[in-house]
């Protein structure tokens, strides 16, 4: 069911399209487990779109924390704000007139960010960094991580650095999307519900529906 069609039609370049459509074509499917198998085309079809977005168009593995002051300034959670404005102001990229003045402090911005949620130890040790997003559906902490490579039966250290390749990339994914409740959801179409399992909210809705549409035409 997945082709380099269908992940060109949710924004894969070719080279990415080659790359991953086998792998995934391969993952969905469970042998002898008809649950856990993605059979439908809403499922596949969600798969990929929501994939699609999180990797940057299956071009990321990685997370990519390049933030600005402001948006740094602009992050908050249930506790208040993540950074302070001098945090922001040092550790944000500042760009004027179309040139950097300020590259983003990435180490930083994740110690701050992810440091002690998600399982990761505190701000003031390198667990944010370490932990952050990885794989096609940017697995995020120490946490989700760990549960992840003791259910592929390698070390976390291996992990993290097999979650940077395609075959890593893509079994985080399908590792995530069975184990977090997507399957259901996904098969009925319900793109607001997946995105609120993955995000946490309504991030970038309004494009993963999109994709999603757009995968689910060219599984005809």
């Amino acid at each position: 069911m997945i082709t380099e069609k269908t992940l060109m039609a949710v924004g894969a370049n070719a080279l990415a399209a080659k790359t991953y459509a086998p792998l995934l074509e391969k993952a969905r499917v469970v042998a002898g487990d008809s649950f856990l198998t993605i059979t439908s085309k809403a499922g596949v079809a969600m798969l990929v779109a929501q994939g699609a977005v999180e990797s940057a168009y299956y071009k990321r593995t990685q997370e990519d924390l390049t933030y600005s002051v402001d948006a740094l300034k602009s992050l908050k959670g249930n506790k208040g704000r993540y950074f302070t404005d001098e945090q922001a102001e040092k550790y944000g990229y500042i760009r004027r007139n179309g040139a950097i003045l300020q590259q983003a402090n990435q180490r930083m911005i994740a110690n701050l960010y992810y440091g002690g949620r998600l399982g990761n130890l505190g701000v003031d040790t390198d667990d944010g960094w370490t932990f952050k997003g990885l794989t096609l559906i940017q697995l995020t902490g120490r946490y989700n991580i760990t549960r992840w490579a003791e259910s592929c039966g390698i070390s976390v250290e291996r992990a993290l650095d097999w979650g940077t390749t395609p075959e890593g990339a893509v079994s985080g994914l399908l590792w995530y999307w069975r184990n977090h409740g997507l399957l259901v959801p996904a098969s009925r179409g319900n793109v607001p519900e997946c995105t609120r399992i993955i995000q946490g909210g309504s991030s970038h809705l309004d494009k993963r529906t999109e994709l999603f549409n757009a995968a689910l035409r060219s599984l005809g």
